[in-house]
This record gives structure tokens, sequence and C-alpha cells, in this order.
């Protein structure tokens, strides 16, 4: 179940749902009270857990459903018509049974058209070779190997061997359209993986680069990633700073204060006033050479400063380069990105 939850809540955050540690406890929590069997219940109960708004929630259920639609919990307790009630194991049943991965019997399963029980191998198989690691579609072939490899791709070939050996020809190309079919079930298991997990890593990737390189190395076709950048870093220290340090109920008591609002009281002191300490905000005024030698630092100066307004509300900016000019009103009545451009045309 661990396994489960946490490789789900990886799926979630390379989908760009952030999803704190405690929320992951509160998820396991959910999980441990009404279990996996119920799935409308666990969509539900889960996505108020760790979905914060509508768009959160719309990924979620993309997620949760392609996370389970080859899920190895069997949440769907019908079976295939050629499956006897003897074939329907659960899912502890499943994983002692097929602890020894490589000594299974790809064979037998294959013609019993025991689908849950081998995509309930695939599923411990990825666990096992850590599929959650994968990050590019080219790794695709190489867990599809290993997968393979651990559910017993071994003893199906020795198979083929004997039956080659034999002069069997019409079992040996039995076991070999059977070892193909697999490899295919394997290979569009490891797909589907790799979609979950990779929906945004291109743009991690890029993002982590961007973060990285200098300011004048940014190509312009990297601006409006650099801006959602820049509006991530604001919210972060906006969260920090926004709220005015307060001393309360604590720290050194403000005696004047104390004394005057116990007058009514004779003196006595029933209420205590502590001292508070107010920090103001600054006002801030920026001058910023825009030339082309510095326009990218220049960009980025100007986007991050005006995304900050809401801890320095009382910034004032002018640029210059050939001439000089005021562009508060700009970046108070625009987009920060469409202003900075202009900007930089109209003082650059």
């Amino acid at each position: 179940m661990v396994d489960f939850l946490r490789d789900f809540i990886h799926i979630l955050r390379s989908s760009d749902i952030k999803i704190s540690t405690a929320e992951s406890i509160d998820a396991m929590r959910v999980v441990s009270l009404i279990g996996l069997d119920d799935k409308p219940l666990l969509q539900d109960s889960l996505s108020q857990t760790l979905a914060k708004n509508l768009r959160e929630k719309e990924i979620f259920d993309e997620c949760f459903d392609k996370f389970f639609e080859e899920n190895y919990m069997n949440f769907d307790e019908e079976t295939d018509d050629n499956d006897s009630k003897d074939n329907d194991l659960s899912n502890q049943e499943v994983f002692e049974e097929f602890n020894d991965f490589k000594s299974n019997d790809l064979e037998d399963l294959y013609r019993k058209s025991d689908k849950n029980t081998l995509m309930t191998l695939m599923a411990v198989a990825a666990r096992e070779v850590n599929l959650s690691d994968i990050r590019l579609f080219t790794q695709t072939g190489m867990f599809t190997r290993k997968i393979f490899d651990a559910i017993g791709l071994e003893k199906l070939n020795n198979d083929i061997f004997l039956a080659s050996r034999s002069g069997d020809a019409s079992r040996e190309e039995e076991l070999k359209e059977i070892r193909e079919r697999l490899r295919l079930e394997i290979r569009d298991y490891v797909e589907n993986q790799v979609k979950m997990r990779t929906t945004n890593s291109g743009r991690q990737l890029r993002e982590d680069s961007l973060s990285k390189i200098r300011l004048t190395q940014a190509d312009r076709s990297d601006y409006s990633l650099m801006s959602k950048i820049i509006k991530r870093m604001a919210k972060r220290l906006i969260s920090v700073h926004s709220r005015r340090k307060r001393k309360s109920r604590r720290g050194l008591l403000d005696v004047r204060s104390t004394i005057r609002a116990n007058q009514e009281y004779d003196g006595i002191l029933f209420e205590t006033i502590w001292k508070k300490t107010k920090v103001d905000r600054p006002k801030i005024v920026a001058l910023c050479d825009v030339s082309g030698s510095v326009a990218n630092v220049s960009r980025f100066f100007l986007m991050f400063l005006h995304s900050l307004t809401d801890v320095l509300p009382h910034v004032r900016t002018f640029a210059f380069s050939n001439k000089a000019g005021e562009v508060t009103d700009l970046f108070e009545s625009k987009d920060i990105e469409v202003a900075a451009t202009e900007t930089l045309l109209i003082n650059g």
C-alpha cells in the first residue's frame, strides 16, 4: 500500500501538482481508513486530500484514471469467461506466489488468459526494476526488457530452445508467438507509465537549466518560461515577507499602554499590553539601464521587482539608454512581461 501511494504521488508531482510531506501523510491515513476496494470512494477521498483547486482536481482525475487503468490492485471484480474461480487470486496471494519472478510459467499464464495476474506481475516487477526512475521515451526498450526478464523470460526462452532442439517446430513457433505478444503487452504497459511520469519532464529540465544559466545567455524563446519562474520566485518571497512582524503576548511589557488600558480598573492590571514591532514596507526608486548589452538582465530585474508589489507596493521605476523616462504606470496598467518588453523598446 505504501509503495502504491508513493508511486501515485510521484506521478501527481510530475504532473505539476504540489504535494507536501504532510499531505502525503494525510493521504496515507485516508487510504488506511477506506482501503483500496472502492475505487470511486478512493478517488474522491484522495482528491479532497491532495488536489487544492479546480485545475489540480482536473489533473488529479486524469492521472487517477490512467494510473488505475493498468494498476495491479485489481478493483474490477469481473473476470474473463475463460478464467476459473481457482485462478482468481487476491493481490496478497499473487505477491506471495510470484515472489520469485524468474520461476514464473508465462506460457501457462498466457494460455489461461490470466490478464489480472499478468498485470500484477508486471506492476510488481516494475517496482523491482525501479520503473519510477524512467525519464525519457528512449528508455522504454530498456525497461521493457528488464520487466520481461524479471517476470520469467529466461524460462520461456529455455522452453523455446528445448522445443527447437527436439525438432518440435509447431511448439517452437507457438512459444515464439506467445513471447512476442507478451513483449508487446509489457511494452504498452511501460509506454503508458512513461506518459504518466514524463508529462512535464521536458519543461522541468528546461526550467532547471534556465534557472542556472547567466541572464545574458537567455534566449528570446525563453522569455515566457522565465516569466513563470520569476513569478514563482516572487510568490515564495511574498509568502515569507508579506506578514508584518508583530510581537503579541510576549516580549517586553508596554508599561504606559498597560497603565492607560487599566485606568478603569483602579490600576489593577487586568489587561497587559506588550510592545509591538512593526516593520514598515520600504519605498523604492529604481533606475534601470536598458541598453542592448544588458537588456536581458534589465528585463529580469524589472519583471522581478514588479512581481513583488504585494511586499513592495511603493515602487517607482525609471529606465534609460538613449533617453530616460518613468515606466511605473506601464507596469501598473499592463502585464509584467508586456510592460518589460515595451520598456526595452521605448527606452532601449
